[in-house]
């Protein structure tokens, strides 16, 4: 079942930084109609630019999950990466 959102739901979404576009978005994923309207949207770093700066080997793949689960840019630069067994 499609919900209706009003001209003044999608107002007060608007005011909270969250476009029309991300909440249908939103609602064709699956979430709730009051979750699409209300929950904030996530900030997102250069993930990118973080790696160009540590260059020492680790692969973007790898550096991008390690920031995404709460590294620190420089540890995510540098630690080791651990050997996979055989």
């Amino acid at each position: 079942m499609r919900e209706t959102i009003t001209l003044q739901e999608y107002l007060n979404a608007e005011k909270k930084g969250i476009s029309r576009k991300l909440v249908q978005v939103r609602l064709r994923h699956g979430w709730s109609k009051d979750r699409a309207l209300t929950q904030e949207k996530r900030e997102f770093s250069n993930v990118f630019d973080e790696w160009v700066k540590s260059t020492n080997g680790i692969s973007y793949k790898t550096f991008h999950k390690r920031r995404e689960r709460g590294m620190d840019a420089d540890l995510a630069g540098t630690k080791p990466v651990r050997k996979m067994r055989a």
